[in-house]
């Protein structure tokens, strides 16, 4: 954890395979520049998760799918 939070990504270990969730506190755009320098095989979307912090954005992505929503109202600030 230390390496991931404080390294930059060139000093991170290799790996064939990333899988990343974005929680609080979690580098992601370290994790982003990580597998663009290393092409590791990627399990998820990285660049989805910046839009999975909008809920707006995840009420657009689930209409765009056709999934069914309850009403909902967006108050923009």
């Amino acid at each position: 954890e230390d390496v991931i939070l404080n390294e930059p990504v060139e000093n991170w270990p290799l790996c064939d395979c990333l899988i990343s969730f974005h929680s609080k506190g979690f580098p992601l755009d370290k994790a982003v520049a990580y597998a663009k320098l290393r092409n590791p095989f990627v399990i998820n979307d990285l660049n989805m998760q910046y839009l999975i912090q909008d809920r707006r954005e995840v009420y657009s992505i689930l209409q765009a799918e056709g999934i069914l929503l309850p009403r909902y109202a967006i108050l923009n600030r």
